[in-house]
């Protein structure tokens, strides 16, 4: 990528300090489905203990790792059912390293591993959210969106829409000024 397609982003593509980290340890409740044919991680709130809404979760390039599933939980546990895609299909990341702070190794094609991902999450987000919402939701259903880096766009693609109620996302990548500038929803950090 140029120095010059690199300036049109707020907030850059994911790079070295995105690839490395784990901040919870634990053995996940969720399990994992296919919904259109992408693997869904699925954790349900405890019962009677659901609020009726629903988060969608978009991981960053670590995909449905160990360290997204517990996060899910942890919404999960204060009331929403929560649903996580993979859009890495099985190729996160961590396919190409020996630990979360190891390098890629030789040869590995950064850059064609993002936009390959990339371009595949940008065609699935929205039929995703659709049957998502068709298989779980309610009329009185209300759904937030909470990615993290590689995800953070596609929170803003659905804040865009009336489809969801609000979103929030942490360390953000790949991220534009036009995402901003289309959001009808509530946006945190």
């Amino acid at each position: 990528m140029t120095t010059e397609q690199q300036e049109e982003y707020l907030a850059k593509p994911p790079s070295a300090c995105c690839f490395t980290g784990s901040l919870h340890s634990g053995t996940p409740r969720g399990r994992v489905e296919d919904i259109l044919e992408l693997p869904t991680y699925i954790s349900h709130p405890a019962e009677g203990k659901g609020n009726g809404n629903i988060i969608l979760y978009f991981p960053d390039v670590w995909g449905l790792s160990n360290n997204a599933q517990l996060l899910m939980d942890g919404y999960a546990a204060a009331g929403y059912l929560v649903l996580g895609l993979d859009y890495f299909r099985g190729d996160p990341i961590s396919k190409y390293r020996a630990t979360r702070n190891d390098p890629p190794p030789p040869g590995f094609d950064h850059p064609a591993w993002l936009a390959k991902h990339f371009a595949f999450a940008e065609a699935h987000v929205e039929p995703w959210t659709a049957a998502v919402r068709e298989k779980f939701g309610t009329p009185t259903t209300r759904y937030g969106v909470v990615g993290c880096c590689f995800g953070a766009p596609f929170v803003c693609q659905l804040l865009a829409t009336d489809d969801v109620s609000a979103g929030a996302f942490a360390h953000p990548a790949r991220v534009k000024e036009e995402h901003f500038v289309s959001l009808k929803r509530e946006l945190g950090t």
